[in-house]
């Protein structure tokens, strides 16, 4: 299976799929983050040594504050279609999070219209992660899919710690809180949270094989 993480900034793929993300790469699915926004030196590097304590392949993508990045200048990394793309939430309050997340989207109707497919001859299904204290525009995030990740707590954790530069206390405490919410909603010690996206007004049927491999 390929799995794209595609986030804003260096630390969102640790914070809000770092467990799911890695207990995948374990059992040998390839998994590529891709990160747009902060790409300072310091931010890059604490990047690169966090997800490679958790097995995951890192582009970035440097993209002006605020703007969303362009589908062209992305899609000349000649990336393949994968089989899921786990990005941030739509009703995320962070604006750079909200334009990743149109990326994400553009992404896939590009794909569509092109008749451009997977190795599966689908398109990707589109997952939503959570978001600072679960607090969105108009709501709070309410995940429709849960993973348990209580065997890959700890790596997520001290993956998250290699982010020196932001307030790791903070963004731990925020991130525990939640995985036990999402744990507790399932009977386990540690959970992920995500909403499934419905591309083009719909759930791909022909993706739910995919969505159960990513859930095992």
């Amino acid at each position: 299976m390929l799995i794209y993480a595609i986030f804003a900034h260096p630390d969102d793929c640790e914070l809000w799929a770092g467990g799911t993300l890695w207990k995948h790469v374990k059992i040998g699915d390839i998994v590529k983050t891709f990160i747009f926004y902060d790409i300072t030196e310091q931010r890059k590097s604490e990047s690169i040594t966090s997800l490679d304590t958790l097995g995951i392949e890192c582009s970035f993508c440097q993209t002006e504050p605020f703007m969303t990045p362009n589908i062209y200048s992305f899609l000349n990394k000649r990336i393949e279609v994968p089989d899921i793309i786990i990005t941030h939430w739509n009703y995320d309050s962070h604006i750079e999070h909200k334009s990743i997340f149109n990326l994400a989207i553009e992404l896939i109707h590009y794909w569509n219209r092109n008749k451009i497919r997977n190795n599966n001859g689908t398109y990707p299904i589109l997952l939503m992660g959570s978001t600072y204290f679960l607090l969105g525009e108009n709501k709070m995030f309410q995940p429709n899919i849960i993973i348990d990740i209580t065997t890959e707590f700890k790596d997520k954790i001290n993956a998250i710690k290699f982010h020196k530069s932001q307030k790791v206390d903070l963004l731990i405490s925020d991130v525990r809180s939640q995985n036990i919410l999402f744990g507790n909603s399932i009977q386990r010690e540690f959970a992920e949270g995500f909403l499934e996206y419905p591309t083009f007004g719909r759930f791909f049927s022909a993706n739910r094989e995919n969505l159960k491999e990513l859930i095992k």
